[in-house]
């Protein structure tokens, strides 16, 4: 398996259904995705839990390569600068797993233990 950086503009991941409905749902471009993604600027999304991200600015929109991957798209609303953050394991979007016990995209519920980092939250459970 090659390795890319996130850097490298001629790169353009495999790209998963998911990410084109996403893209399509959660965008206005009038542009394909992969486009997109060759235009978008590299970033840090550390939240993400991500190997590669781009910020395609026209739009503000984060798309998200994981496992080689191209996987979702997200509005970003200030993402960038969050830590902390869990994926939904059913959307894809990001979650805050202190104040949030569902999604805040697609509503499905989240674990009630989750792990983030160093910090475990629990959510209906005991002190420990």
């Amino acid at each position: 398996m090659s390795e890319h950086t996130n850097l490298d503009q001629t790169y353009l991941p495999l790209i998963k259904q998911h990410a084109r409905d996403r893209w399509h749902e959660r965008t206005p471009a009038d542009r394909p995705i992969e486009e997109a993604w060759r235009i978008a600027t590299p970033v840090d999304a550390p939240a993400a839990e991500c190997s590669h991200a781009r910020l395609y600015e026209p739009t503000d929109a984060l798309l998200l390569v994981r496992d080689s991957w191209l996987r979702t798209v997200l509005n970003n609303d200030g993402r960038l600068q969050k830590t902390g953050l869990v994926m939904c394991d059913n959307c894809d979007d990001l979650v805050d797993p202190i104040t949030d016990t569902r999604c805040p995209s697609c509503g499905d519920p989240q674990p009630a233990v989750q792990t983030c980092g160093q910090v475990t939250v629990i959510h209906g459970g005991e002190n420990r």
